[in-house]
């Protein structure tokens, strides 16, 4: 075979899989407009399109409107990955001073020897207001958000909104002077397409000049704005040039503030408090179905919403009367974007071991609190089934646990004598028993190793053992990051380190210790209430500049408060 019957073959067969891609492709005709309301006497566009090819297009009646252009036709065909797709449409400009609610009525076209018809559209016409031409009401600006009351963690969408129906050629907002008090703030990107809106009977063009998601950090009350936008005017009757630049009219607009109350979230007892708000989903896979006493299981639970991450903490919803239950793994947290919003999807993991055989009924749960209902949500995955028999077991245990039993002498049948030694001080009992003393710490050293490499120490008493050096460690990593000026992984870390001292230290779940019952759970525990207070106070601080960074002062004073709250619980 020659290369150019090669050649004839490849190209035979793309075009055979582009044919066939082409039939395969489901058909469907529609009718759209960009504006469902205008004002008498003014343009609105319909578009007919099919994403195929078509042919005999028959438009439809469409009084009371008069076309005033149109039908202006476009065709495009893109392939993808070998697959073809093939569109075409057809858009009018319409035009009527009838005020009502009038129908636009289906369009047809065939393709493919079947006949398809678009669905009927309604467009609203509205009496125009008098207005005239260069009056401040032909532009205006705006803040546009979704809400002005939210509560912490919670998302909303910022916009800076230009409405506009004068020659208006451009704009520009100037950042300096808005400031975001309360707020975590990331930037979006701006899709510059505009659309049609009619406020007060006059119709204007919408172009949103810049957007931003913030995150309420703290409550309170926050204000937003004003702001000034420096907006360039085109005078009337100018026309455009293409070799010379027009002549600009500046104009400076003011956009109005914007008051935002902030709430901590309402009060919950249910042990599946996460700390979430906003809108969540979840779901959760177990490792093990069935095991023995001696095994351990573990459950993940991924969770996605598009609340603030930092404040999402795992939920309880194992029973601490039959497991023993190690603190939360974060395994995975990532964020996206989807929608104009920003979500994060988080895994936790679980680690947990049975105390007792017998069968068990795992229900893993999440609560947020719902931002439209304003009420908690309990999400529920599918329920898991473990079946747990006895293991090997702890024989030490065994031997600690078992009664002792009293054992008593022999009666003596014959009397002896035995010579009253004069002194204890080197005599063979007293060289015995230093030598039964060293040899004991020896063994006690020796099976505590054991133990220790083995796993059968307790794990509670292992973690309150080691909770200072385990927190001096996490300090140590603070300090570095304060010395890299990297703010928000400094004060993640003291947060951290104090948090995971208190669970180690005192054997509270760290799934317990929320802002909420942080002071019930350590007042429990006998802490005073002064250093109760000086640890909220260190959380409060911590979270106020998670995202602000922090100067190198603030993370120094940060960082002796953290130390000193760990020596006074160390006592």
């Amino acid at each position: 075979m020659t290369s150019r019957d090669i050649r004839y073959w490849v190209l035979s067969i793309t075009f055979f899989m582009m044919w066939m891609s082409a039939i395969g492709q489901q058909l469907n005709f529609t009718a759209s407009a960009d504006a469902r309301k205008i004002v008498q006497n003014s343009v609105v566009y319909v578009e007919f399109s099919l994403n195929g090819d078509g042919t005999n297009f028959r438009q439809p009646n469409f009084k009371p409107f008069k076309v005033v252009s149109g039908p202006s036709q476009s065709s495009s065909m893109t392939i993808v990955n070998g697959a073809m797709t093939r569109s075409m449409s057809y858009k009018f400009g319409l035009r009527t001073d009838k005020i009502g609610t009038h129908t636009i009525r289906p369009a047809s076209i065939e393709s493919g020897g079947k006949t398809y018809s678009s669905k009927p559209i309604t467009i609203e016409v509205v009496k125009a207001a008098p207005r005239k031409q260069g009056d401040k009401e032909d532009y205006f600006v705006q803040i546009e958000t979704s809400t002005t009351d939210l509560y912490v963690g919670q998302q909303i969408k910022l916009d800076y909104v230009l409405y506009y129906n004068a020659n208006v050629r451009n704009f520009s907002i100037p950042d300096e002077g808005i400031e975001y008090d309360g707020f975590y703030v990331e930037e979006q990107r701006v899709n510059a397409q505009t659309t049609r809106e009619i406020i007060n009977g006059v119709e204007y063009r919408r172009r949103v000049m810049v957007s931003r998601l913030l995150f309420a950090q703290q409550t309170g009350t926050y204000t937003i704005g004003p702001f000034d936008v420096q907006l360039g005017i085109m005078p009337p009757g100018e026309k455009r040039s293409f070799f010379f630049s027009s002549r600009l009219i500046p104009e400076n607009v003011i956009g109005e503030e914007v008051t935002f109350r902030v709430s901590d979230l309402p009060p919950t007892t249910d042990p599946a408090a996460s700390n979430a708000v906003g809108k969540y989903q979840m779901n959760a896979t177990m490792s093990k179905n069935s095991i023995t006493t001696d095994d351990a299981v573990t459950l993940n639970m991924q969770i996605v919403g598009d609340g603030d991450s930092k404040f999402v903490i795992a939920p309880n919803f194992l029973s601490e009367n039959d497991f023993d239950i190690y603190d939360p793994n974060i395994i995975n947290d990532e964020t996206f974007q989807q929608n104009g919003l920003k979500y994060h999807r988080k895994t936790f993991e679980y680690l947990f071991v049975p105390k007792k055989p017998g069968r068990y009924l795992i229900r893993p749960k999440f609560q947020y609190f719902d931002v439209d209902s304003n009420n908690y949500v309990t999400l529920g995955s599918r329920s898991f089934n473990l079946n747990v028999v006895q293991g090997t077991g702890n024989k030490d245990l065994e031997i600690i646990n078992a009664d002792p039993a009293e054992k008593l002498m022999p009666i003596a049948t014959a009397t002896t004598f035995r010579k009253e030694n004069t002194g204890f001080y080197k005599s063979v009992p007293y060289w015995a028993l230093i030598g039964l003393s060293l040899l004991s710490m020896m063994l006690t050293g020796f099976v505590y190793y054991r133990k220790m490499k083995s796993g059968q120490l307790d794990p509670e008493v292992v973690r309150r053992q080691k909770a200072q050096e385990v927190a001096n460690t996490k300090l140590k990593n603070a300090s570095t990051f304060m010395n890299e000026n990297k703010g928000s992984a400094f004060y993640e870390e003291i947060i951290r380190a104090v948090k995971e001292y208190i669970s180690d230290k005192f054997g509270v779940p760290a799934t317990y210790l929320k802002k909420e019952t942080i002071a019930n759970s350590l007042e429990k525990e006998g802490v005073a209430s002064d250093t109760i207070g000086k640890i909220q106070s260190l959380f409060h601080t911590c979270e106020l500049n998670l995202y602000a960074g922090g100067s190198a002062d603030n993370m120094q004073s940060t960082f002796d408060q953290a130390s000193t709250i760990i020596s006074e619980l160390e006592g």
